[in-house]
């Protein structure tokens, strides 16, 4: 299954193949902090499986995770295992963990 979306802008799309690797909620504090409320409900995929079009930037939230987001916009677009694990144990080099949320179909601004 292909799973695609971008930012508010346009200036950033992403897509990934494939089944995730896991899917649950987090409501530890960073991930409160980041989304803006009481838990970040996310899917996990290999970073190998994920394409990005357009400039994004990203902000270390802790020494193993990076939250990526739209240098324009600043539209929140996932974020980004740094350090190979998952849960303490090993996982695949670098996953990364996408919002659950609808994903855009197109690149222009909806209001």
């Amino acid at each position: 299954m292909t799973r695609e979306g971008g930012c508010f802008c346009g200036a950033v799309r992403f897509r990934t193949e494939g089944e995730p690797l896991n899917v649950r909620i987090c409501h530890c504090r960073n991930c409160q902090k980041a989304m803006g409320s009481p838990f970040f409900a996310r899917a996990l995929f290999d970073q190998r499986a994920l394409s990005i079009e357009g400039d994004t930037a990203s902000y270390p939230s802790s020494e193993a995770l990076d939250r990526v987001f739209c240098k324009v916009c600043g539209t929140r677009l996932f974020s980004r295992r740094t350090n190979g694990t998952w849960w303490g144990s090993r996982w695949p080099p670098s996953t990364t963990a996408m919002p659950l949320r609808q994903p855009s179909t197109s690149g222009s601004r909806k209001r």
